[in-house]
């Protein structure tokens, strides 16, 4: 096993140059990337954009640990504790790779001060095709649900139970910098509507 130069807080690791074939030969295979990841999110309510950074991050955290407790292989996004919980620039990097490949498009709705993201056509048809080959059958309606009852909560019962959800799979690990966790009434387990 080749070591890393340096691990970053993130878990993202540093190899020098001389080590850098050997560290590509070890990466694990995923069935589903980042990008995908996002794209299997939004298409799970392709009709209804996700609006602000936050609501999609969050769902993201929701959807990488749900797949990966249902057996998928997810690509890492490198979740770390930020301000208002788990947090990823992996994931916004990737969205803004997304944008700018033509799969989703990104908007701003004035009144709320805050991003809109949505499917593009070209998306929709890139998630559809994802969906057939990677996602089981069993998992696709699930998901749905799950987007659907995520989308439902105002922002501050999202965070809250976003925070209940990694305290119950992650002793807290994601939320330890929060800014606001000591403000929060936790959702008891289970009590989002699937």
């Amino acid at each position: 096993m080749v070591e890393p130069k340096k691990t970053l807080p993130d878990g993202t690791k540093i190899y020098s140059w001389n080590n850098l074939d050997d560290a590509f030969n070890e990466v694990e295979e995923v069935d589903l990337t980042v990008s995908d990841l996002i794209l299997f999110l939004l298409w799970c309510d392709k009709d209804k954009p996700i609006f602000g950074n936050t609501r999609l991050v969050k769902e993201a955290f929701v959807f990488w640990n749900e797949l990966t407790q249902r057996g998928y292989k997810v690509e890492d996004p490198h979740f770390f504790p930020y301000r208002y919980g788990p947090y990823s620039k992996f994931i916004m990097a990737t969205v803004e790779d997304l944008y700018f490949a033509g799969f989703i498009v990104i908007a701003t709705a004035a009144e709320k001060r805050q991003y809109v993201y949505m499917l593009s056509k070209k998306g929709v048809e890139e998630a559809e095709n994802l969906v057939k080959e990677k996602i089981r059958e069993e998992d696709r309606e699930y998901f749905k649900r799950k987007r659907r009852s995520l989308d439902k909560l105002k922002p501050r019962k999202l965070k809250e139970w976003v925070y209940q959800f990694d305290k119950s799979l992650t002793q807290g690990k994601y939320i330890s910098r929060s800014e606001i966790k000591d403000k929060l009434d936790l959702i008891p387990w289970g009590k989002l509507d699937d």
